[in-house]
């Protein structure tokens, strides 16, 4: 699963997201990323369930192309 911090509206608060039906679990690492490369479109590893739905890590990410 690829996650743009568009995905997140881009929300600059750490903490668990829902997007469809699974929960991002964002950290202040992600979101310096992001301010830093607004673009970038990381990759999302699932670890865990909760409340029904998957929970994901956000991790390596790519900046694409301008």
């Amino acid at each position: 699963m690829r996650v743009a911090w568009k995905d997140l509206n881009f929300t600059e608060q750490a903490g668990l997201h829902p997007i469809g039906d699974v929960w991002i679990d964002l950290k202040p690492r992600d979101i310096r990323i992001w301010r830093e490369h607004p673009t970038a479109i990381f990759e999302a590893t699932r670890y865990a369930a909760l409340k029904g739905r998957d929970r994901y890590l956000l991790g390596s990410y790519d900046l694409p192309e301008a």
